[in-house]
């Protein structure tokens, strides 16, 4: 049977979307797959918030009864309000190595955004910046960090052969076990000194879960102000803030957040670090039960890679030491808990604050991502043009005749 493109608007078919890169994918040594669950949660405007402020389509390229590729189509009006844009987003897209069938996909989503008046199509990209984005152009021997896309190389090919184009990359950095066996320079040794003498900043130490609990809201909304001028950070709406935070202190080691306040003890800074899960997710295939959770549960109490999350100042409190005493915080836990490896998330390659950063680790730049961006032609508008430009022109011509 010929190639059809379905619309993913039930259960049963959700789950095929969710399902369909775990079998494309399952030969492969690199991929990490997401929790079924949590994948499905995602989809699900009952349990995400983001549903409220964007209009979402899922796509499932067919062939007969097989599934053959994947998208999803985003139109977030408060991202397209901060970015003065008129753009739809595509993410989740995965397919087989078939031009016909990338194609399909990228129009279903071009199709989708026409009808909602957008003028651009970019990804890939979700609803927001927690959400996995950005295709992966180099490093396709290396497994990612649990929060990324692990793509086949010919990805890239499929979006250029569509006629997508660089809009902006991101780049990853991994950390060796020598940064951490050895102490930090000495001069950013002296500066984080010469800051906590000052006696103005401050780091916390958390004895329990419930005192980190405590500080999430303003962690949060320093995470958000620190983010605001990026490209792909989208401004949360109280719900989502809510939600994120929820899931977010299930998962939080408390000796892997650190966080700085100021003398009247408000934050003003933080960094976050996860012990890697890829391994363990791996090895779940996909299902918490009944033996994904021992895998998940291993890999918190027992690690020797972390993933570097996050890291924001308020913008006030910028250049005058706070990113280097949470660098040196985080480093001499990693010393404590004996860390080997770290791997950062993706940076905007042109964000280089956060660069500077990372560079007390020596740190090397071993992943790249990619959003695409293409100008997608307002086909029903043309169209509206041809019909209006035939009436006028037969109208003219009725008015001329009666002229004469």
């Amino acid at each position: 049977m010929g190639l059809q493109i379905v619309e993913a608007n039930t259960h049963r078919l959700k789950k095929a979307f969710v399902r369909f890169p775990m079998e494309l994918y399952k030969d492969c040594e690199f991929y990490v797959p997401p929790l079924i669950r949590e994948e499905l949660e995602i989809f699900n405007p009952k349990k995400n918030p983001a549903f409220e402020i964007a209009k979402v389509r899922l796509f499932l390229a067919m062939e007969g009864s097989k599934v053959v590729g994947r998208i999803a189509g985003i139109v977030s009006s408060t991202a397209n309000t901060k970015q003065r844009k008129e753009e739809v987003r595509f993410g989740w897209f995965d397919s087989v190595n078939d031009q016909a069938v990338a194609t399909a996909l990228f129009n279903a989503v071009a199709e989708f955004g026409r009808e909602h008046g957008m003028e651009h199509m970019t990804g890939p990209e979700g609803f927001s910046h927690f959400d996995k984005e950005g295709m992966l152009v180099e490093g396709f021997d290396k497994v990612p960090t649990f929060v990324t896309y692990y793509n086949f190389p010919y990805y890239i090919e499929l979006a250029e052969g569509y006629g997508l184009r660089k809009e902006v990359d991101f780049i990853e950095f991994l950390v060796e076990a020598t940064a951490f066996d050895q102490d930090l320079p000495g001069h950013i040794a002296r500066l984080v000194k010469r800051v906590k003498d000052h006696g103005r900043f401050r780091a916390l130490e958390f004895s329990n879960a419930r005192e980190l609990r405590k500080r999430m809201e303003q962690i949060f909304a320093v995470m958000e102000e620190a983010y605001s001028d990026l490209y792909d950070m989208v401004p949360f709406s109280t719900k989502q803030r809510d939600y994120y935070i929820k899931k977010f202190s299930l998962i939080l080691n408390k000796d892997l957040l650190k966080v700085v306040v100021d003398a009247n003890d408000d934050v003003v800074g933080f960094a976050w670090a996860m012990p890697s899960l890829s391994k363990a997710l791996q090895k779940a295939k996909g299902r918490l039960f009944p033996f994904g959770i021992f895998h998940l549960i291993k890999a918190f109490r027992t690690f020797d890679t972390l993933d570097f999350c996050l890291i924001g100042v308020r913008k006030a409190y910028r250049h005058r030491g706070i990113d280097l005493l949470l660098v040196s915080e985080m480093h001499k836990t990693a010393q404590r808990l004996g860390i080997q490896r770290g791997e950062s998330n993706p940076q905007l390659e042109t964000n280089g604050l956060i660069h500077a950063e990372m560079a007390p680790f020596s740190p090397t730049q071993h992943k790249r991502r990619r959003i695409y961006s293409k100008p997608i032609v307002a086909q029903s508008i043309l169209d509206k043009d041809k019909t209006c430009g035939a009436k006028c022109d037969a109208e003219a011509d009725s008015t001329q005749r009666a002229a004469m």
